[in-house]
């Protein structure tokens, strides 16, 4: 949804060279046909490609650790249900603030994959 409402927001505006980054690949890849669209978002995919059509779109996959910003704000507008806007550094929350200034300051934030490794004890 976040996708479709986006290209209808640069469709009104007048906006028509679009770089769309989404931290979903496999949403990258359903839009690109590389994969089979879920029947569920069948008609939503078919929308997302015929605005894309009117508009020059560029996707992109950016991990979600590159995106923190955005993520933030909708996690916070999905949690109150309510639409709302940001137009200066002070209207965002607190944590807001922090993502933003720390990548102001070029601090990375780094992601850090584990892997659990089961020992059997009864082997011999």
């Amino acid at each position: 949804m976040a996708i479709w409402k986006a290209l209808q927001y640069c469709i009104n505006h007048g906006f028509s060279n679009i770089q769309l980054e989404t931290d979903s690949l496999s949403l990258k890849l359903i839009i690109k046909s590389t994969w089979k669209v879920p029947w569920e978002i069948t008609e939503k995919i078919k929308e997302i490609k015929e605005m894309m059509n009117q508009l020059k779109v560029q996707i992109e996959h950016t991990f979600r650790e590159a995106n923190q910003l955005a993520d933030h704000i909708t996690n916070t507008t999905i949690s109150q249900a309510e639409l709302q806007q940001f137009h200066s550094f002070n209207q965002l929350s607190s944590m807001g603030r922090r993502i933003l200034n720390m990548d102001k300051r070029g601090i990375p934030t780094i992601r850090i994959k584990t892997r659990k490794i089961i020992v059997n004890q009864n082997q011999s």
